[in-house]
């Protein structure tokens, strides 16, 4: 039995936001910038690889219908023997369990006990990100995501994003899977942060709020942007080795001493997004060049350079990058990693208690509640003077 009926994601918001005005009513928070972050927790069930994944799905669905109906075993295909280290072995058992779907939905198209297997096994077959590790659906907990903490270390399960302010009161949460995109969860934690009776002015947060649509909320909301901009931004992306732009001439030299012929503007002028000045060389030098190999690919019917034009929405965050003001106030962004950490190492938040993402936010708006009962105590306690 489970009782997920006695408590909704509004009255966890509610708890919250009664918290956030009690330390407004008290004086506690006089800063109006606003922190964001998040931080990741593994699912409670075991991490898996795809492989693994698409294993128990199988066995799970085809075990529940044989303990159920045994006659039925021979009609349904076989588990095909295959070994991990196989290039295919993915491949194959994913069609093995697309083929046991299909034989048990149709020879039990409305059995309830095995619905739900069912249902399982049909969202892993129809995720099409399954494989590539970038979206993956698991048999045990499956709204529970893999995704990247970096370049080499990927974990599985959900995010916790938080907006927090510098008296490190925690102002608005959301939960998500593990494979959402942090900057996208900007518009939602100020919306609920200025709801909780917040008034803000600065958002302090790292590049992955950095997005153009964020930075014109932020603008139409007369908000400063602490928010470094990806490097891509800067640099207009990776640039060709050897290849020189001159600005006077407004013409693009390769390493071999030969300029471009002619040059193109890509992308929409309206559409607000960075566009790029491509530049293109002879090809059929190209194809005779000495300094071809690398630079230029054998049957390729053009060879460009490209150099992006910076959106004016970017310009103005680029030169607020190189003030003071922004090299001073980017310090206070460790604070959140810290607030992180506590709920982490203090508070259980490194590991899901329980499957499935309404359970997540039950866990996360209860240690968030818990956690800013801790600091509103503290915060009080260092505004009483000192007992003579």
């Amino acid at each position: 039995m489970t009782y997920d009926w006695l408590i909704g994601v509004e009255d966890l918001t509610l708890t919250l936001k009664q918290v956030v005005s009690q330390c407004v009513e008290k004086g506690l928070i006089k800063s109006k910038t606003i922190i964001l972050d998040a931080t990741h927790t593994h699912a409670s069930s075991q991490k898996q690889r795809p492989l693994d994944v698409l294993r128990d799905a199988a066995k799970l669905l085809l075990r529940t219908v044989v303990k159920r109906h045994p006659k039925l075993e021979k009609r349904l295909p076989s588990m095909p023997r295959v070994k991990s280290e196989q290039v295919d072995a993915e491949e194959i058992t994913l069609h093995y369990l697309a083929k046991l779907s299909e034989a048990v939905e149709e020879l039990l198209p409305h059995e309830g006990a095995i619905s739900e297997k069912l249902q399982i096994a049909r969202q892993i077959v129809e995720d099409e990100r399954l494989l590539s590790q970038k979206g993956i659906l698991s048999a045990i907990d499956p709204d529970a995501r893999f995704a990247w903490k970096s370049k080499t270390k990927s974990f599985f399960g959900y995010k916790e994003h938080l907006a927090i302010t510098e008296e490190e009161i925690i102002t608005a949460v959301e939960v998500t899977p593990g494979s959402s995109d942090d900057g996208k969860q900007l518009s939602y934690l100020l919306s609920q942060t200025q709801a909780n009776g917040i008034t803000v002015t600065e958002i302090i947060a790292d590049t992955a709020y950095s997005g153009k649509d964020n930075l014109a909320e932020m603008k139409k909301e007369t908000i400063q942007p602490v928010v470094p901009l990806n490097p891509v931004v800067h640099n207009g992306g990776e640039r060709q080795e050897g290849f020189e732009y001159n600005k006077d001439a407004d013409l693009v030299i390769c390493p071999a001493g030969l300029h471009n012929t002619r040059k193109a503007m890509k992308g929409s002028k309206q559409s607000g997004k960075s566009r790029s000045l491509v530049f293109y060389f002879d090809i059929e030098k190209c194809k005779s060049c000495p300094l071809s190999e690398g630079c230029y690919k054998p049957g390729s019917k053009s060879k460009t350079y490209s150099i992006r034009i910076i959106a004016e929405h970017f310009k103005e965050q680029i030169e607020f990058e190189k003030s003071d003001t922004f090299k001073d106030r980017i310090k206070r962004r460790p604070i959140i990693e810290h607030k992180n950490a506590e709920m982490k190492r203090l508070h259980g938040m490194a590991t899901a208690k329980y499957r499935g993402l309404f359970r997540m936010r039950i866990q996360a708006y209860l240690t968030a509640f818990v956690v800013n009962v801790k600091r509103m105590v503290k915060l009080v306690e260092q505004k009483q003077p000192a007992l003579g």
